[in-house]
């Protein structure tokens, strides 16, 4: 499989290997209708987690699946979040659980705080799972989803 090599600045100018797009593509679930990206380290297994997830998205007035694409993240995928958002005109990001180093950032990010870029906007959270079973992350969560799709 061929990788594509990048310069990202947002990754300090180091070099990254990107996989094929196509390939990621190819492992997303969801039609994306408003430009919307999930990324998540724990795909929601059992009901309750896949439940959760579409409350999140419903919650602020999106279809899961129709609205957004899905898609699984291992912790050895590094890819450019940015080309990804550019090519398909991904305006919202919402990570779970992943460190923002594989996705090509070099950035201190704090959970529940939004990136704005030119472009595209991108709400760093912890794992479904924690957020799941803790009413502060969910509320943090809450505040956040508000201001990026307010």
């Amino acid at each position: 499989m061929e990788n594509f090599i990048l310069q990202d600045i947002y990754n300090r100018g180091n070099v990254i290997f990107v996989e094929d797009e196509k390939v990621f593509w190819e492992n997303c679930t969801g039609e994306g209708k408003a430009g919307v990206l999930i990324l998540c380290a724990d795909a929601p297994e059992n009901e309750t987690s896949a439940e959760f997830l579409k409350k999140i998205i419903a919650a602020v007035q999106l279809e899961f699946g129709e609205d957004t694409f899905f898609r699984n993240i291992t912790p050895a995928e590094k890819f450019s979040l940015m080309q990804i958002c550019r090519r398909q005109q991904i305006q919202k990001v919402l990570v779970f659980g992943l460190p923002l180093s594989g996705l090509g950032f070099n950035l201190d990010l704090k959970f529940y705080d939004i990136y704005q870029n030119a472009g595209f906007q991108l709400l760093n959270c912890e794992s479904l799972a924690l957020i799941e079973s803790d009413k502060q992350r969910k509320t943090a969560l809450w505040q956040s989803l508000k201001v990026m799709f307010g």
